[in-house]
């Protein structure tokens, strides 16, 4: 298209600050100006579909083997679940009706553990958002992922193990602070909003249960809070416990230690133990009880002495195959000292049966090379206990204990290198030997006394001992 400009145009000089003006007439017809912005937005369009056709092809990649979404994504899910594991992300759909943000949806990703193929989880059904300039300049931030029907292998993790406590505290823990870090840095570099589980299960014998039946998640949403920390919220099931689980983890700053803070309800302990009204088993119990812990880490991880406190009420505890009682209250604290790979019992309050009591106490490994797996070294203070009366008018005794030994679970036995009973009215002094075995504990003991009162021995007499003469000395034996 040729302009004729030269009847109309015009040259004005103007210096302002060493510039020059160049005005011109033009003598462009209406039809010539709606021709030329016609053409621009014409071209403008063939732009825009070539780079919208660019970024399509980019995201979903049909012609290569894996798209640069799917390669942005498996290299940013990588980085949440660890070096050790790789992400197999198939094609999946796209929907860019959330201006500024691509959806991502997929099917049927596996992550397999590297060394051996192993399959460590698979997920159903997962959908990730993210920014579509992000993707573009090749960085991955996500703002949301979901996460439906997915499954977990815990044995791969290490936490599926087949006994309650592993050899050494230290090294699982350990491995929880450093993969909470990892979680927390990822979500702080990834932008991310949130994360959500939904209609999940995870296979293994975690922690040890006798009930081998995978836990479902129902849900559970991984929320940041702040640049610091965020949140882990959800509902668990297993065929006996539905556990409604909230915690928050705070990264190390400034000098503070992290720390992960956790409670967790609804945990019934016939995942360990047997039914208190089955004469299945030595120990049983139908206790619901709820864990509140605080487990702190070092900037690198590594775990320092964490707490944890447990409270069951209103149960039914067996010790043999037939003898009970009620658990009213029990409110124990327990402290880890990992240097030491010890449990302590912190003063924690007790009501069962008759006994109102306040305990503490320890436990270490007997065999520091096999830790927890072998025999087991424990130490417990009564510092104050009082039995409610057998009869109508027998006195309140209230007295402190002392007891410590070896338990050996693999013998099933418990040795009692030391027993002392201290009452106003007397004492008595002892060791021997529990067996586990048979319809109620058997005790073989030598103990001495300087006079002990009959109402004492009557109310201190365990209820799972020797039941039959337990309950004929409360009916028939008054004082002395």
């Amino acid at each position: 298209m040729k302009l004729n400009t030269e009847d109309h145009a015009e040259r004005v000089q103007h210096q302002e600050s060493g510039g020059e003006i160049l005005r011109k007439k033009s003598g462009l017809s209406l039809v010539h100006v709606t021709r030329v912005f016609f053409a621009i937005l014409v071209c403008l369009a063939i732009i825009c579909v070539g780079l919208l056709g660019l970024v399509y092809f980019l995201l979903q990649g049909k012609t290569g083997q894996n798209s640069a979404i799917n390669t942005q994504l498996e290299a940013g899910l990588e980085a949440l679940v660890g070096e050790a594991f790789d992400v197999q992300l198939n094609e999946g759909a796209l929907d860019f009706s959330n201006i500024g943000h691509v959806n991502f949806q997929s099917e049927n990703i596996r992550i397999v553990r590297r060394e051996d193929g192993e399959p460590l989880a698979t997920i159903g059904k997962f959908e990730v958002s993210t920014r579509l300039l992000d993707i573009i300049s090749g960085e991955t931030n996500f703002d949301f992922a979901r996460i439906d029907e997915a499954w977990l292998d815990a044995d791969l993790l290490g936490s599926g193990q087949a006994v309650f406590l592993p050899a050494h505290l230290d090294k699982p823990l350990d491995v929880t602070g450093q993969t909470l870090a990892r979680l927390h840095r990822n979500f702080s570099a990834k932008g991310f909003e949130s994360l959500e589980i939904y209609n999940s299960t995870i296979s293994g014998a975690i922690l040890g249960r006798k009930q081998v039946d995978p836990v479902t998640v129902d849900r559970l949403s991984i929320l940041p809070k702040d640049e610091k920390s965020f949140t882990i919220v959800g509902l668990l099931r297993t065929e006996l416990s539905d556990i409604e689980y909230s915690s928050e983890y705070s990264a190390a700053v400034d000098g503070v230690s992290a720390q992960y803070r956790f409670d967790a309800t609804g945990i019934d302990l016939r995942e360990w133990l047997n039914e208190p009204t089955s004469d299945e088993g030595f120990v049983g119990s139908d206790s619901i009880i709820r864990a509140v812990g605080r487990m702190p880490f070092d900037k690198d991880g590594n775990a320092l002495d964490p707490s944890l406190q447990i409270n069951a009420s209103n149960s039914l505890l067996r010790i043999g195959l037939f003898s009970t009682t009620d658990i009213k209250l029990a409110s124990l604290n327990f402290r880890l000292l990992l240097d030491k790979n010890q449990i302590e019992l912190d003063p924690s309050d007790i009501e069962v049966g008759r006994l109102k009591a306040s305990v503490l106490g320890g436990i270490k490994p007997g065999e520091e090379n096999i830790g927890y797996f072998g025999p087991l070294r424990y130490d417990l203070i009564m510092s104050r206990g009082e039995f409610e009366p057998t009869i109508e008018g027998e006195p309140v005794s209230p007295a402190a204990m002392k007891i410590a030994g070896i338990y050996d679970g693999e013998q099933k036995k418990i040795d009692i290198s030391r027993f002392v009973l201290t009452t106003k009215k007397g004492s008595i002094i002892g060791d021997g030997t529990i067996g586990l075995e048979g319809e109620t504990p058997s005790i073989k003991a030598m103990a001495k006394t300087d006079g002990i009162s009959v109402a004492a021995l009557k109310q201190f007499w365990p209820f799972f001992v020797a039941h039959g003469a337990r309950k004929w000395m409360h009916e028939h034996i008054v004082d002395g």
